[in-house]
């Protein structure tokens, strides 16, 4: 009979939270963090300035807890975007999120 050490499970987030993507600037690719409080479903889409959706990241039910995205600067194509600015949203539950990144070749 020893001492087992249990370590303490993470702190589940109790808001849905949307972090800056970085790096910020980047070229070729960002990490964008979020937090949900509960398994539900979670959107996260890249639009560009013209508020036309780009890339869908992430479409399905999420467990509670912290998570990440890579966005590689390519549309649901496959194809490079453009050096410029565009916007991650975050949806979920009626809430949404928004964050804005550049991307710069």
């Amino acid at each position: 009979g020893g001492i087992t050490a249990v370590r303490p499970a993470e702190a589940l987030p109790t808001v849905l939270a949307l972090g800056r993507n970085h790096p910020n600037p980047f070229n070729p690719q960002t990490l964008i963090s979020y937090s949900v409080p509960a398994d539900q479903h979670v959107e996260l889409a890249v639009f560009d300035v013209r508020g036309q959706r780009i890339r869908t990241l992430v479409r399905d039910v999420m467990p509670a807890g912290n998570h990440d995205a890579t966005w590689m600067g390519e549309d649901d194509h496959g194809r490079q975007v453009a050096s410029g600015m565009y916007f991650y949203r975050l949806t979920t539950d009626g809430q949404s999120l928004v964050g804005k990144m550049l991307l710069v070749k």
